[in-house]
C-alpha cells in the first residue's frame, strides 16, 4: 500500500515539475467573410499582426509604440487584395503596439475600434485555433472601413 502512494506521489511530482504544454495555435480572423489573418494571444491579450492589416489594403506606419493610419492620395497597386480595407481618416488606430517574434502586433480590440465599433469586447477564453469573425458595415465611421 505504501509502495502505491509512493509511485503515485512520484508521478504527481515529475507531472508538476515537468510544466504543462501549451499550445498557441492562431485565431484565424474573418472579416464580413473573408480572411483577414490571424490573431494570437500574447501576454494574455488577444492580438493580430501589423502585416496582415497592411496586406488587406490599410496604409499604416508604425512610429515608437503607436500604429498610425496614413491616407494616401492614389489608390495603391496591391497584389493582395483580401478584404479591401482603406484609410478614412489620418488618426491612431493604437498606441498598444507590442513585439512578436519579431513582428509588429496590436490589439483587436483597438482594431476593431479603429472601425469605428466602440462596444466590441474580445472573446475569453476562446480554444485553440478557435475562429473570430467581424462583420462591420460597408464605409463605416471609423478610422478603418471595409470597401464595397
Amino acid at each position: 500500500m505504501k509502495k502505491s502512494h509512493f509511485i503515485l506521489l512520484c508521478f504527481v511530482a515529475s507531472a508538476l515539475s515537468a510544466g504543462v504544454i501549451l499550445e498557441d495555435r492562431p485565431h484565424p480572423l474573418m472579416l464580413n467573410g473573408k480572411s483577414l489573418g490571424n490573431a494570437l494571444t500574447i501576454d494574455g491579450t488577444l492580438a493580430m499582426s501589423v502585416e496582415d492589416l497592411v496586406k488587406a489594403g490599410a496604409t499604416l506606419q508604425v512610429q515608437g509604440n503607436r500604429l498610425v493610419a496614413v491616407v494616401t492620395p492614389a489608390p495603391s497597386t496591391r497584389s493582395v487584395k483580401v478584404s479591401d480595407i482603406h484609410v478614412v481618416k489620418m488618426s491612431d488606430v493604437s498606441s498598444h503596439v507590442m513585439m512578436h517574434n519579431g513582428k509588429a502586433y496590436v490589439p483587436l480590440v483597438d482594431v476593431v475600434r479603429a472601425f469605428g465599433v466602440a462596444n466590441w469586447v474580445a472573446p475569453m477564453n476562446l480554444p485553440a485555433g478557435q475562429p473570430i469573425s467581424l462583420n462591420f458595415a460597408v464605409n463605416g465611421n471609423g478610422v478603418l472601413a471595409v470597401g464595397h
